[in-house]
């Protein structure tokens, strides 16, 4: 089992299209951009907050607007330029009783693929504004369903705090019920139940309630699957998106394990939340875990940072080879991707992008490939729970910096070049000493400032952030033949001169 999923977001084909896009024609067109090589399946995300569709039992995205000489306004606010156009878009299909919904299912079966749709459960998007147009008014009507309106009273950032508490009956009560709609209306070969927009679902003060009662939430949604199954003649799977460990999955109220043992999920999506993709998800965990009784796809995203507080750079080809290679390895069965869509958000170069879309799809394309695998950071972290960086790692003077950890899937051929790539947060790096799991590795390149070649995106990264005005890149080359490993590799540097430093970028560089 292999290949790509991809997911289409609520608003991206709307605010891209605009009005041009309110017609069949474009509709199916959008279905030719995705499916293409090793895409093996396509998701389309039908709402966040509000549907991008009327007649599910949620507000749609076009409802309270009021249309003024100049535009349209909600609550007195005139809309943004991309706001308008999704909202006339998704209005004009709606008029003209065109479902694009049932356009792209039916469009990306035609051409061979699975067909799916997605329901964000907990979209927090703009959240700190309780007028925006994105809320639905379920969520504006009932502070007191939120996960802490408390805190929020009192300044709290509620971004975190805002969402809905799936401990009450009342909210998973209105999300079946749009559930229901949706089971009712279309033909689709699963339906993905995404837990990580935006990740919090369970109040803070009743984590362990709240946990069970999403399991039994996942009991009913699989009663509705079976009951569209049988009206539909084929099995329709359920898939979940969550977070990037087992650990913060069931610390955030997700009990993955005790779903997939009852039967209630086939397909399970660990994922970062959106900074970063998260280079270090412990796929091989989530396999021995799963076992063989749920499909795993390893969720990558559009961004790439080192550490948190760090500037982004957007993932290429390379990034994602070296991911994809990885987690095939670990036991991955598919490569998702999140945020990766044919404009708006994408990678910078199109031409790279479809030739992504037939590399990263099996275990042998995507080793084969040119792989850049980056240390990264896991981006998810439930209440109280603090986040997991490796970067940037402290090199203090005469002695050694902590143990680094790579993983890099399985062992290039011998011939293949490699280069162990790291970057640190000053333009004078003191000398060093580097060992790749225990053997000592030689120092062949030192770039500083814009000298840097082949890897002038990492040198620009790191001097963005605003504590490093100056940084440096060094190269190790060596031949695959040499201390390189499958799987995790271990780095260590040991500092020969007083002057301490930080080490803010680590990656391998596989050639094809």
């Amino acid at each position: 089992m292999s290949g790509i999923i991809i997911n289409e977001d609520d608003s991206h084909y709307f605010v891209d299209r605009g009005l041009s896009g309110a017609n069949i024609e474009k509709l199916k067109e959008m279905v030719n951009h995705y499916c293409q090589g090793q895409v093996d399946e396509v998701m389309y995300c039908f709402m966040a907050q509000r549907a991008s569709v009327g007649g599910l039992n949620v507000d749609p995205i076009w409802a309270g607007m009021e249309e003024k000489e100049d535009g349209l306004y909600f609550r007195g606010r005139k809309m943004e330029t991309g706001a308008e156009k999704w909202i006339r878009c998704t209005k004009k299909l709606h008029d003209l009783g065109i479902d694009p919904y049932e356009v792209w299912l039916d469009e990306t079966r035609k051409q061979g693929r699975r067909a799916t749709l997605s329901m964000r459960m907990n979209d927090c998007h703009d959240i700190e504004d309780d007028d925006h147009f994105l809320h639905a008014e379920f969520w504006r009507e009932h502070p007191e369903l939120r996960l802490d309106p408390v805190s929020r009273e009192a300044g709290y950032p509620a971004y975190w705090i805002s969402a809905l508490d799936y401990t009450f009956e009342e909210v998973r009560t209105y999300k079946m019920n749009i559930i229901r709609a949706v089971f009712e209306r279309y033909d689709m070969d699963a339906f993905e139940i995404d837990w990580m927009r935006h990740g919090n679902n369970v109040g803070m003060s009743n984590i362990d309630a709240g946990r069970e009662a999403i399991t039994e939430f996942h009991r009913q949604v699989r009663a509705l699957a079976d009951q569209a199954a049988k009206r539909l003649g084929h099995p329709v799977d359920i898939a979940v998106r969550v977070s990037s460990t087992p650990d913060d999955a069931f610390n955030r109220g997700l009990d993955v394990a005790a779903w997939v043992r009852e039967g209630l999920v086939q397909s399970v999506i660990p994922t970062a939340f959106w900074a970063t993709s998260d280079t270090g998800m412990p796929i091989a965990l989530w396999r021995s875990i799963l076992g063989g009784n749920a499909t795993l796809c390893a969720g990558l995203e559009l961004l790439i940072r080192p550490y948190p507080e760090s500037d982004f750079i957007l993932e290429t080809s390379a990034f994602l080879a070296g991911q994809a290679a990885d987690y095939f390895y670990q036991g991955a069965d598919k490569i998702y991707l999140f945020n990766h869509m044919d404009s708006d958000t994408a990678m910078e170069d199109k031409d790279e992008y479809y030739d992504t879309l037939n590399t990263v799809g099996t275990a042998e394309t995507a080793a084969a490939a040119h792989r850049r695998h980056v240390l990264t950071f896991q981006d998810t972290s439930a209440f109280g729970k603090p986040v997991p960086n490796a970067l940037p790692a402290y090199l203090p003077g005469n002695w050694f910096s902590n143990y680094l950890r790579l993983s890099i899937g399985p062992k290039p051929e011998p011939g293949r070049k490699c280069r162990l790539i790291l970057g640190f947060n000053t333009a004078d790096v003191p000398d060093f000493e580097i060992w790749l799991n225990t053997r000592p590795l030689t120092l062949t390149r030192i770039f500083e400032n814009k000298k840097q070649e082949q890897n002038t995106q990492v040198l620009e990264l790191l001097q963005s952030a605003k504590d490093m005005p100056k940084s440096s890149v060094v190269c190790a080359e060596f031949d695959a033949t040499d201390a390189v490993v499958s799987g995790s590799n271990i780095i260590i540097l040991k500092n020969k001169e007083e002057k301490s430093c930080s080490i803010t970028w680590v990656e391998f560089d596989i050639e094809a």
